[in-house]
């Protein structure tokens, strides 16, 4: 505690009861500035169990969330993409759109073929983590149905700070499409072995795997057989191992 936060001795004695009151299978040892808390024979609740702490650093969180040090637990967390917007700007934008629930104009480029940067109506509901790649979920204002749509973060280009007006007895829908269970059909050439961590991996139960609606095509893409779309530029790169 002393290293990450720093306060009186009479603040980290707190800390350390608040600790022993949470958690059944911490107990305390030592006195004074040489207090610490040590683990007994209890079983850990679920919120400190290993499951759980893999989850606190598929997040991202730090020493000061997880209580792991780097020499306790090395964590190598490769970034190949940036996530933010191209204009810098954009994304206060867009969380106070959110926040006050209000519709919202923004430059877009996505990766059809020969598409250029637009302007685009949307009504923004939230930001969703997609693999390594955050996005923004919106419902598409210029369309009548409003259709669910998903931006790329870093493929927004910029924000317009005059709203967008909300259709006629709008009302704030919930982030969450309609989900769809579908029949997995694993592939045949896998051994049984493969199929077994394949089922645990993809949260296949009963032969069913339970997705969003807006991410059928990315997961069959990415698991799948699902062919890339002809009007789509991709990949961006070309490089190959064999010519870098």
């Amino acid at each position: 505690m002393a290293r990450h936060f720093e306060a009186s001795q009479a603040t980290y004695t707190r800390w350390i009861a608040a600790a022993l009151d949470a958690a059944p299978c911490l107990d305390r040892a030592g006195t004074g500035g040489g207090a610490h808390l040590v683990m007994t024979g209890d079983v850990a609740p679920d919120w400190a169990s290993f499951p759980a702490l893999l989850s606190e650093l598929e997040n991202g969180n730090t020493p000061e969330i997880t209580g792991i040090e780097d020499h306790e637990l090395p964590v190598f967390i490769p970034r190949w993409t940036r996530n933010t917007p191209v204009d810098h700007r954009a994304l206060g934008k867009i969380v106070r759109a959110i926040h006050r629930e209000c519709g919202l104009r923004l430059r877009y480029v996505s990766m059809k073929r020969g598409e250029e940067g637009r302007w685009r109506c949307i009504y923004p509901i939230g930001l969703e983590r997609m693999g390594d790649q955050w996005r923004l979920v919106a419902l598409d204002l210029d369309k009548k149905d409003l259709p669910l749509r998903v931006f790329v973060l870093a493929r927004i280009l910029g924000v317009d700070d005059s709203p967008c007006p909300l259709p006629k007895g709008f009302s704030k829908p919930g982030i969450h499409d309609a989900d769809l269970s579908v029949h997995a059909r694993p592939n045949p050439a896998m051994t049984p072995d493969q199929a077994i961590v394949t089922a645990h991996e993809l949260r296949i139960h009963d032969g069913k795997i339970t997705l969003n609606q807006r991410t059928l095509f990315e997961f069959y893409r990415r698991f799948g057989s699902q062919p890339l779309s002809d009007d789509a530029v991709w990949p961006p790169l070309m490089n190959s191992m064999e010519n870098g």
